[in-house]
């Protein structure tokens, strides 16, 4: 998996697009945001919901305040949508993002 460098920072923000690829159009669409690391394994979760998302509709969500762990070590983002009711295709409702600070 590819580990992407980032700058030192003390917090970071990550712009989330989630798209309705289906034909109808949805509610209460749940975005979860896991953070954690090698060292610090209890993740910090922030949960945000889409109230509506139109049939090929994309939306972004902002998640703010996070806070990696620095120092080189490896971080770890996991990015969950929850599924819809009638979805079949959930391959890509969730995206693990490895990345380092500093």
């Amino acid at each position: 998996d590819d580990v992407h460098r980032l700058p030192a920072v003390d917090e970071i923000s990550v712009a989330v697009v989630v798209e309705n690829q289906g034909n109808r159009p949805e509610s209460g669409v749940t975005v979860t945001l896991s953070l954690y690391s090698k060292i610090d394994t209890t993740p910090v979760r922030q949960e945000k919901t889409i109230d509506r998302l139109g049939p090929g509709e994309k939306v972004q969500v902002v998640f703010s305040g996070l806070r990696p762990t620095t120092g080189g070590v490896r971080n770890i983002m996991e990015i969950k949508v929850d599924p819809v009711p009638k979805e079949t295709f959930i391959d890509n409702n969730q995206k693990l993002i490895y990345f380092t600070l500093g």
